[in-house]
């Protein structure tokens, strides 16, 4: 019996991806061009798929580093700023 394909398993083109990330499809482009971006399948010179379970691995990526980076007590109070009269 063949298994049953699931959502994360269809590909996107770039336009699809590009507004499944929420991004414009000039950003998809740079990141791809960076090497920063989500892992794609070139198919022809002009032709770039993205497996959906990609795209989210790669956001979920980016969660991963934004967390590692977020400040370490966001309940710090600020130091008391000191009006003059």
């Amino acid at each position: 019996m063949r298994p049953t394909n699931t959502f994360e398993d269809n590909f996107l083109d770039e336009r699809e991806a590009a507004a499944f990330l929420s991004l414009s499809p000039r950003t998809l482009q740079a990141r791809r061009a960076a090497g920063t971006g989500p892992t794609h399948t070139r198919i022809s010179h002009r032709c770039i798929r993205y497996r959906v379970a990609d795209l989210i691995e790669w956001m979920q990526s980016l969660q991963r580093v934004a967390e590692k980076y977020a400040p370490v007590n966001p309940q710090r109070k600020e130091k008391d700023i000191e009006t003059n009269p």
